[in-house]
């Protein structure tokens, strides 16, 4: 689901609009650590994982608002002993509500929906439960860029199964370089 990279895109046309040294280093950001898809937190786990916990484990904890539950996954494996988890937020279909947090390079964050600073994280269909802190406005980022479509573009493109696909290939061989749109 890639809907909320058009938030990103409207931000940065937004904060370029403006045309401040202030607000054109702000679209910046946004172009490269974004604000609004695919949002991660980086949480420290204490005491650290009893044991090992699989990418797309189903987890829930509470909301910095206190009154609501925010349901994600676990972004990557980990093994026992782990003291750092990554938490994805869970995405709406709906693009107005995707995430109800909203930080990375937001330069109005919205924590509202963001896990709790500290708190304890239940793992689904088990009775663990991970204790965790974090610093919401620093620890929730972005791993869907519009950066990320161009410097990822010869790994998803180029280099995969079935490719390069037909129109990157075109550019590539005009441009002359895989990440083309990026420079």
């Amino acid at each position: 689901m890639t809907d909320a990279i058009d938030k990103d895109q409207a931000l940065i046309e937004s904060l370029l609009a403006d045309g401040t040294s202030e607000t054109i280093q702000q679209a910046k950001e946004v172009y490269e650590l974004g604000a609004f898809s695919k949002t991660v937190a980086t949480l420290t786990v204490s005491p650290p994982l009893a044991t090992a916990i699989a990418k797309g484990t189903k987890l829930s904890g509470m909301a910095t608002n206190s009154t609501m539950q925010v349901d994600g996954t676990v972004f990557e494996a980990y093994a026992a002993n782990s003291d750092t988890l990554r938490f994805q937020y869970e995405a709406s279909s709906n693009q107005a509500q995707y995430v109800n947090c909203q930080v990375g390079a937001n330069p109005d964050p919205n924590t509202e929906g963001c896990l709790v600073a500290s708190g304890t994280l239940t793992v689904e269909g088990s009775a663990d439960s991970i204790a965790y802190n974090y610093t919401v406005e620093t620890d929730n980022t972005n791993e869907r860029t519009i950066q990320g479509f161009s410097t990822d573009a010869k790994a998803k493109m180029n280099d995969c199964d079935n490719c390069p696909y037909p129109m990157y290939e075109k550019f590539y061989n005009y441009y002359g370089e895989f990440d083309y749109a990026d420079k």
